[in-house]
């Protein structure tokens, strides 16, 4: 899932970059994920839509590949420290 995208992207970039770039581009990875998903469900849960199919349809129609990702600037800005903490934490007692 997202935590596998994350962990992955971590374990590619922390060689080349290290583990406080690797946890910004995972952080960012997952939410490029996460977020259309989010989308979705919350618009289904909250019945702006009747059904997955017709959620798709019509945000892709009124807002194109952006309307997927409302939302996302304030989810990585919650995500990304998060992650760049807990990562370099580990990273760090690992060493």
């Amino acid at each position: 899932g997202i935590g596998a995208l994350q962990f992955a992207v971590f374990g590619t970039v922390a060689p080349l970059a290290g583990p406080l770039a690797a946890s910004v581009c995972g952080a960012a990875a997952s939410c490029l994920c996460s977020v259309p998903q989010e989308v979705l469900k919350q618009r289904l849960v909250t019945g702006i839509y009747p059904s997955f199919g017709e959620a798709v349809r019509r945000i892709w129609t009124a807002q194109g590949p952006s309307g997927f990702y409302a939302g996302w600037l304030p989810t990585v800005s919650r995500n990304v420290p998060f992650v760049a903490a807990t990562f370099t934490a580990f990273a760090a007692l690992e060493a």
